[in-house]
């Protein structure tokens, strides 16, 4: 008996407890004062000038740091060769191959082909050289589409302030900010 009375007033009290800490969640909160809000008001102005400022610096720091990365590439061209600059992009791009005799041939061979399976006659010998003449064009457009190759083109700024683009089918050993000397005579560039 004496333990249930315990454990009674224990479950009481607990109970109490938990209704206490209800009540206190749902009590509307009391009106803040006017120095509260005017407190409130001040510190939101404070941070808002506090990101302000945070971003102004930012800024500052950026157009710094372009002011020396510009001032470290002037200073880097003016330091090249003649025929020397410095890489400012590179980038890549499909172009159709080379047509030629195979395709011409073949095309026009199978187009003749096909035409002389139309018609008989004289309809049937226009058919022929049409299908010829056109089974040749496209012969050889098929003939560019399977020679197709990827061109690697590098933009170079050189030490005149000139701008000038190197085409490679093989991939460019070098970066945009490399220094390269560029050959025009052979056609070639080399990363210094």
């Amino acid at each position: 008996m004496k333990h249930s009375r315990a454990l009674s007033l224990l479950l009481a009290s607990l109970l109490a407890s938990a209704a206490i800490g209800i009540q206190a969640q749902t009590a509307p909160a009391a009106p803040l004062t006017p120095a509260q809000v005017k407190a409130q008001q001040d510190l939101a102005a404070a941070q808002a000038a506090a990101d302000k400022a945070n971003k102004e610096a930012a800024e500052a720091q950026a157009k710094i740091k372009a002011a020396q990365d510009q001032k470290a590439k002037t200073a880097q061209v003016a330091a090249l060769c003649d025929t020397c600059g410095i890489v400012t992009g590179i980038r890549s791009e499909k172009r159709k191959g080379k047509g030629g005799a195979v395709g011409i041939i073949g095309g026009a061979v199978g187009g003749g082909l096909l035409g002389n399976q139309v018609g008989g006659g004289d309809g049937k010998t226009i058919a022929t050289a049409g299908g010829a003449v056109g089974g040749a064009i496209l012969g050889n457009e098929i003939q560019k589409q399977m020679t197709r190759k990827t061109i690697h083109i590098t933009s170079i700024q050189m030490k005149d302030g000139s701008t000038r683009n190197y085409e490679s089918e093989k991939a460019p050993t070098w970066a945009v900010g490399n220094s390269v000397k560029l050959d025009s005579a052979a056609n070639t560039m080399m990363k210094l």
